[in-house]
């Protein structure tokens, strides 16, 4: 796979070393966390739709 055929972001966000599953159970990866990496990292300004 080339990243030139890739049309996507990837957000990184720290769950502290616990899986994603775990850590939204444990309150680590909430969506008001996701909400706020999102505008931190202005994704708005990068795409060019809202769903």
């Amino acid at each position: 796979m080339k990243k030139e055929a890739l049309d996507c972001f990837l957000l990184v966000v720290n769950t502290k070393g616990t899986n994603v599953w775990c850590a939204a159970a444990e309150g680590v990866f909430t969506t008001d966390i996701v909400l706020s990496h999102l505008k931190v990292y202005n994704v708005g300004e990068l795409v060019n739709h809202k769903r």
